[in-house]
């Protein structure tokens, strides 16, 4: 394995734009967390419209 270049960490540190002075990773966690919250509430519509179909399948069916 190759050493990284001396001026990637700054490259890098650059691209990600503003960050919080205590830990350069927060907006990094702050939006993967984002994307996890949005993908399981897109995920819980999901569900909740499809046990509402099947339940509204089954009342049809009965009646």
């Amino acid at each position: 394995m190759a050493p990284a270049p001396a001026t990637l960490h700054a490259a890098v540190m650059a691209r990600l734009g503003p960050q919080d002075a205590a830990d350069p990773r927060r907006g990094l966690a702050a939006r993967a967390l984002a994307r996890r919250v949005t993908a399981a509430g897109v995920g819980l519509a999901l569900l909740a419209a499809l046990l509402a179909g099947l339940a509204r399948r089954r009342a049809r069916a009965t009646a």
